[in-house]
């Protein structure tokens, strides 16, 4: 299977492991991406690729089947706290108040103490490098006053995109029966994160600190590890 796809949007929704054969090459003389997948080599259990600025499927296998999706619940709180940013909720430099609650959570975390202040700007840098579970409990409280008053936004806005087989109970993907997603809600949630650019470079860093240095981060991802543009540190990221 072929398919011509705009060279500025490309995602790929992922649900447990991915094991698709993807051919990419770049066509000259009309700025596309020619993407080949072959099919027999899927061995996920839901997949979903998606043109970014159409919403065109590419190609998908399972697409809507219930499973587990562990951290990615995270991507709806990224989303949660660029649309709050955008809305003047919180700024990227508002100070947000470490709770019990977040103080509690499991590895992974930054270890937050109670009573810490700590910045929106770092949390992300938490979250999105170092997927903090810590770091996703204050910032949900932060916006929606308690974690459990957050999850409802998650679900409020997961139907407000058409996620119609997703469930959230947390905001970290800490596992818990109940909470399933599928690779066709994923993909409609991280298309929608990519309308918020300021965002996007957290998503894309190595390496960077928190805390004044205190804290390193380091991105397990070896894809953002290896793409040149975000090998060194969080530099790149701008804020307003």
């Amino acid at each position: 299977m072929q398919t011509k796809i705009k060279i500025s949007a490309i995602i790929l929704s992922i649900i447990l492991m991915l094991n698709i054969s993807i051919s990419a090459f770049a066509d000259g003389d009309n700025n596309t991406i020619i993407v080949s997948a072959e099919v027999p080599a899927v061995s996920a259990k839901s997949v979903v690729i998606l043109d970014a600025d159409s919403g065109q499927v590419v190609f998908e296998s399972s697409p809507d089947e219930h499973l587990p999706v562990s951290y990615l619940v995270k991507l709806m709180t990224l989303l949660l706290t660029a649309e709050a940013i955008d809305n003047g909720k919180i700024k990227f430099d508002s100070k947000v108040t470490t709770s019990t609650s977040a103080n509690k959570m499991g590895d992974p975390q930054i270890w937050l103490n109670v009573g810490e202040q700590i910045t929106v700007d770092e949390l992300l840098k938490a979250i999105t490098i170092g997927n903090a579970n810590d770091a996703c409990v204050a910032l949900a409280e932060a916006i929606g006053g308690t974690e459990s008053d957050f999850v409802s936004m998650m679900n409020n806005r997961a139907q407000q995109l058409g996620m119609n087989n997703t469930a959230f109970i947390n905001c970290t993907g800490i596992e818990i029966s109940g909470q399933y997603s599928c690779a066709r809600d994923i993909a409609l949630l991280s298309k929608e994160i990519l309308k918020h650019d300021k965002i996007i470079p957290y998503m894309t860093t190595w390496m960077t600190d928190v805390r004044n240095g205190q804290t390193n981060l380091v991105n397990t991802n070896t894809m953002v590890r290896d793409r040149k543009s975000t090998r060194l540190n969080s530099s790149h990221i701008t804020r307003s």
